[in-house]
């Protein structure tokens, strides 16, 4: 739950992560320091996508694979960028409890 991430999914491939660019430095440290420490202690981990935001909606546009990907994925936190799609009701509620 560290405030710099605003999306997480998971899927088959591993996880998709979309950071705030606006979270303070000391979240991003530790974002960054348990991530390490679960590379060291796994290191057959699921892959991770970071990228930001800006990054995430920009390639969730033009990128038919990601953006499939992220439509498809179980959401852990936060919503989708608008162009990945899904903007039903129902899928309102599943993506409001991130």
């Amino acid at each position: 739950a560290n405030p710099s991430v605003g999306y997480a999914a998971v899927d088959s491939i591993g996880f998709l992560v979309a950071e705030r660019p606006d979270t303070d430095a000391a979240a991003t440290d530790a974002l960054e320091h348990h991530l390490r420490l679960v590379a060291d202690a796994r290191p057959e981990a699921p892959a991770l996508m970071r990228m930001s935001e800006d990054e995430f909606g920009r390639l969730a546009r033009v990128a038919m694979g990601l953006r499939e990907r992220a439509r498809t994925a179980l959401t852990i936190k936060g919503r989708p960028p608008a162009a990945v799609g899904g903007d039903s009701a129902s899928d309102r509620r599943r993506h409001a409890s991130g």
